[in-house]
């Protein structure tokens, strides 16, 4: 947003027909990008402190305690 838009947004407010024109030029983002940076993330030291802070579980460390509880099992 320019300094002008940003002071005329007291008296008037943005509307969704000043987005349309900027996002139509943006490059859209596919689900196979967007899953292969999830995983990715996931195995950062950041994504892991995330996702224990979330209370989840990242996917190495489940499919490790699944393995142990089906060797019990038997």
């Amino acid at each position: 947003m320019t300094d002008r838009r940003v002071v005329q947004q007291k008296i008037r407010p943005l509307q969704a027909v000043e987005f349309v024109p900027h996002l139509a030029k943006c490059e859209p983002v596919y689900k196979a990008e967007e899953d292969a940076y999830h995983i990715w993330y996931s195995k950062t030291p950041s994504g892991k402190k995330r996702s224990k802070f979330m209370g989840g579980e990242d996917d190495d460390e489940s499919g490790k305690k699944e393995k142990k509880k089906g060797k019990k099992k038997k």
